[in-house]
């Protein structure tokens, strides 16, 4: 029997709304299950429509609207709690229900939230117009990030039209790439993970490797050697630098480079990039411009209140991402892709094996002219569905 079952039959004294607690499973945004006597815990900032009516629809005791991020964005999730008068508690940090589990029995009293006797956390109970007054505040956040953030992108466009239609200022590289796959990885969330589903297509592509800032660390963690690094080298390790083909430090548009202390303790070999733009950004300009095929980059923020967060898209890769649209691929979409694909594939190895069978026994009963009928016959549909996969 679990604790807080105790707990609570031991102190019947104990006010506020008891319930189980409803948990998603990693990478849902929902609970399996919610029913009237629950305690659903989600963020807001993730739910579609279907999801928020989906949970009226399951009438919990409470709502907690777990937040993930410091980023608000405007979603009608809100409008469909509010208008339901489902009770909901914000507020509350996603660190600070780690020990909560789907089936544990919780209590919120006075917007704090209880595991037996032990608080886990203090919110704030919203009521219809809280949640409503919420929304309305983080639609007028957004606009406003995302007009600062489009002035800025419209002040680099005016200062580095040289380097993003001609390529002007950029360093000279050895590396070669022309008709080349590139794949670009940066320090972001989930950049690990992106890079280990792209291993199968760096497997048969052998797409020219760049390292941007930290993210030339998890590369050489990956086991993978960087071709080029691009950024700030006192955030990269020793034996990145080292093991790098080749190095190009971001420097201001005056040429001021303050990672270039490090790169002459290291006497390694390196050139520096002078531009008004993330180091992203300049690793993305260099494939660009050598007239690279395809340009893969892992490790990028991809909600829309993260991009125009005060840490998030920085507004001259708004720019870039224009300029080089036709290349630009994100990673997720490409591993995506690419496993699609790979299963196509096999499917195919595994018709045609089944083809091989079925003429071997066919020709084990001495039936070759009839083999070669069907053999013509079953190769021209197979080659017509083969064809269909890949248009």
């Amino acid at each position: 029997m679990k604790m807080s079952g105790l707990l609570s039959r031991r102190n019947p004294e104990l006010t506020g709304v008891a319930g189980t607690a409803r948990v998603p499973r990693k990478g849902d945004v929902l609970p399996r299950r919610m029913s009237e006597k629950d305690i659903v815990f989600v963020s807001l900032d993730e739910l579609s429509a279907d999801d928020a009516t989906a949970i009226v629809d399951a009438s919990p005791a409470y709502v907690v609207n777990v937040a993930k991020s410091a980023a608000r964005t405007p979603r009608a999730a809100y409008r469909i709690l509010a208008s339901a008068g489902v009770p909901v508690l914000s507020g509350v940090n996603a660190d600070e229900i780690v020990r909560l589990g789907d089936g544990d029995k919780v209590r919120i009293d006075e917007g704090s939230l209880w595991l037996g006797e032990h608080e886990l956390a203090a919110g704030l109970d919203s009521d219809a117009s809280a949640l409503m007054d919420s929304n309305a505040d983080a639609e007028t956040a957004l606009v406003d990030s995302a007009l600062s953030h489009y002035a800025d992108a419209v002040e680099f466009l005016h200062v580095e039209h040289s380097l993003l239609l001609d390529g002007e200022g950029m360093p000279q590289l050895r590396v070669d790439f022309a008709d080349q796959h590139v794949v670009i990885v940066s320090d972001g969330p989930g950049s690990a993970k992106e890079l280990s589903d792209l291993k199968p297509f760096i497997r048969e592509y052998r797409p020219i490797m760049i390292g941007v800032d930290a993210g030339a660390n998890v590369l050489r963690e990956a086991g993978i050697r960087a071709d080029i690094v691009v950024g700030d080298a006192r955030v990269m390790n020793d034996n990145v630098l080292r093991d790098a083909g080749e190095i190009v430090l971001a420097a201001d548009r005056d040429g001021q480079c303050p990672s270039i202390e490090r790169i002459t303790s290291l006497e390694v070999g390196a050139m520096t990039f002078p531009a008004a733009a993330p180091a992203r950004d300049l690793a993305v300009l260099l494939a660009h411009h050598g007239d690279a095929a395809m340009i893969v980059t892992a490790g990028e923020t991809d909600g829309l209140a993260e991009q125009y967060a005060e840490n998030g898209m920085s507004p001259s890769t708004s720019v870039v991402n224009m300029v080089v649209r036709d290349k630009l691929v994100p990673a997720h979409a490409c591993s995506s892709l690419y496993r699609s694909r790979g299963g196509a594939l096999v499917l195919a190895m595994l018709v045609l094996v089944v083809l091989a069978v079925v003429a071997a026994a066919l020709i084990y009963q001495d039936q070759t002219t009839a083999v070669i009928s069907w053999l013509v016959e079953q190769w021209n549909t197979f080659a017509m569905w083969v064809q269909g996969l890949f248009q």
